[in-house]
């Protein structure tokens, strides 16, 4: 198979078989959530005689032997031994950030993983949550997921990287908006995505959390086999650079790079880095 978007769907229908399952047994969000990831640690999403489908791994987990730290994993650039339990709580960083937020937008939000995370991690009550999906199927399975918390005000939008479309916002709301793991399937990058940011008059926080490690620094131990990997999917390679260049131009000033942050360094596609960059209001801008 080589259509992406017939794969794409593909790959979300198995997803929502493993949730329809799940709903059928559970009424919490969270343990939904819980009980699929766990799911995925046993399984792998693979194409075989033209159809996606989960298989099973050919090792169950092993809580007590995950305990050990022989797990090469990333910590601020830097490898160490870890256990498998070891975990950046990116759920923290973006509930906190949220606080100020009166919308919060995700990017290529899939089933809404991250968005609920940071939700059940204490994220702001009173902001306006959008889920933005180019899949119809993961916007359903969303909105599914979000009527277990009836007090998270989630919209679900149409939205692809390839032709890059913001959810209207009121102008004078602040915005927080992130991609986790989405940024990455831009290829070719649709540029106008910043001129999209810098387009709404309110403030603009946006966080990318991605395995760009090698756009931050080519020397880095595993960049050369991630650029590799990436290039081979046909993966994104110039986000940063185009960041820098049509995002500060656009009005997106870099606040934080962090190149190699978190992951396992056996699989680099799962090494992250996280780059913040912020757009001031226009009324800020006025008073400067």
């Amino acid at each position: 198979m080589t259509d992406w978007a017939e794969t794409y769907d593909q790959s979300w229908a198995a997803r929502e078989a493993v949730f329809a399952a799940l709903l059928e047994q559970e009424d919490s969000l969270a343990r939904v959530l819980a009980r699929f990831d766990n799911f995925e640690r046993g399984h792998r999403l693979l194409t075989k005689d033209g159809e996606v489908r989960y298989f099973a791994k050919p090792q169950a987990p092993d809580p007590i032997g995950a305990l050990n730290p022989t797990t090469q994993q990333a910590f601020h650039g830097q490898m160490l031994a870890a256990s498998d339990y070891f975990e950046f709580r990116r759920d923290r960083l973006l509930a906190d950030l949220s606080q100020t937020a009166d919308c919060v937008i995700e990017l290529g939000s899939g089933y809404g993983r991250q968005v609920f995370a940071l939700w059940l991690a204490g994220a702001n009550a009173q902001a306006r949550y959008v889920a933005a999906e180019p899949s119809a199927i993961g916007r359903r399975l969303t909105q599914r997921l979000a009527a277990l918390e009836p007090r998270l005000k989630l919209e679900c939008h149409p939205f692809d990287f390839r032709s890059a479309t913001l959810p209207a916002v009121a102008p004078d709301q602040r915005v927080l908006l992130f991609s986790s793991w989405a940024s990455m399937y831009a290829a070719p990058l649709d540029r106008s995505l910043f001129r999209a940011i810098a387009a709404h008059p309110g403030p603009v926080t946006c966080v990318f959390i991605e395995p760009f490690g090698f756009q931050l620094n080519p020397q880095a131990p595993f960049a050369a086999q991630q650029r590799g990997q990436m290039e081979a999917q046909a993966m994104n390679t110039d986000f940063f650079e185009a960041l820098r260049k049509e995002g500060t131009a656009a009005g997106l000033e870099l606040v934080s790079v962090a190149p190699d942050l978190f992951g396992r360094t056996d699989e680099t596609l799962q090494l992250a880095s996280i780059i913040i960059a912020e757009k001031a209001g226009q009324d800020a801008c006025a008073e400067m």
